[in-house]
């Protein structure tokens, strides 16, 4: 089956919520977000946000960041953020080929960022925009770098920004 990065996307957040639901029978609750609204928000208690992913009726607009730095954003850049509201994901990062210090790596626990709201979304917009900045003012090859958090070693994941 060939899938789109967006219907693939939504597999891995409905995959992740039927997981968590089965294991804690609740959906899940994510820290941090209390007191911000969200399409994908249904609930908050104590101190914790109950959530479930939630697609957008459109996709996101990246043409501000695309008129700002005067190129085209590769579209899985877009995709990836502009599809769906949701919370952080988890996820394991499996490299097909580690080098140098970590060769004994086989995988990592990781946490996908997501954007939660509209108003986070324009906070991502930015950041994407100033990282590519940087590297078009000091002429380095245009790559994206996919953010995440709980990684135990010194890796990044990047999108190339190559657009046909």
């Amino acid at each position: 089956m060939n899938h789109t990065l967006k219907e693939t996307l939504w597999d891995f957040s409905s995959f992740f919520i039927k997981a968590w639901r089965q294991k804690y029978t609740s959906y899940p609750s994510a820290e941090g977000y209390d007191g911000l609204a969200s399409p994908c928000l249904f609930d908050e208690k104590e101190k914790a946000s109950l959530w479930q992913p939630k697609k957008r009726e459109q996709c996101a607009d990246f043409s501000n960041v695309e008129h700002a730095i005067a190129l085209k954003l590769h579209e899985d850049i877009k995709t990836f953020y502009a599809s769906q509201f949701c919370a952080d994901l988890p996820a394991l990062f499996s490299p097909q080929e580690i080098t140098g210090d970590h060769e004994d790596v086989k995988h990592q626990d990781i946490e996908l960022i997501q954007v939660w709201s509209d108003e986070d979304l324009a906070r991502l917009q930015e950041n994407i925009l100033g990282h590519l900045l940087m590297q078009k003012n000091s002429s380095i090859p245009l790559r994206y770098l996919l953010p995440q958090q709980k990684m135990k070693w010194k890796s990044f994941l990047f999108v190339i920004n190559q657009v046909k």
